[in-house]
């Protein structure tokens, strides 16, 4: 994981044209960095729609922590991971995951 990553700490960034269309017009909006996320009591990722399959599957697969999202999955002692049926598609029998019950906080939304 990159040094700027570790570094940064709660901060407003600017939304880009593309992101803002999409964000009713919300021009800025609260980052957290990485050391503050792992230093949270809690932590909830949620992901939902189809579109967010691919990166739910490779984060799952990730065990290394090769990207935030992975490594706080697999290594903040308090994280829950809350997905539908959706997200839920890319996770297959073949994928790298043993399983998703073992991987503790996992849930499937049932949509």
């Amino acid at each position: 994981i990159k040094e700027p990553i570790l570094s940064q700490d709660v901060h407003t960034i600017s939304i880009s044209e593309a992101t803002e269309q999409q964000n009713s017009g919300y021009e800025h909006c609260l980052s957290m960095g990485f050391k503050n996320i792992m230093q949270a009591e809690q932590v909830l990722i949620l992901a939902v729609a189809r579109n967010k399959a691919q990166i739910v599957s490779e984060i799952l697969a990730d065990k290394g922590g090769n990207t935030p999202a992975s490594y706080i999955l697999h290594n903040h002692p308090n994280v829950k991971l809350f997905v539908d049926m959706k997200a839920a598609s890319g996770i297959t029998d073949n994928s790298k995951v043993s399983t998703p019950k073992i991987l503790k906080g996992f849930h499937i939304i049932n949509d």
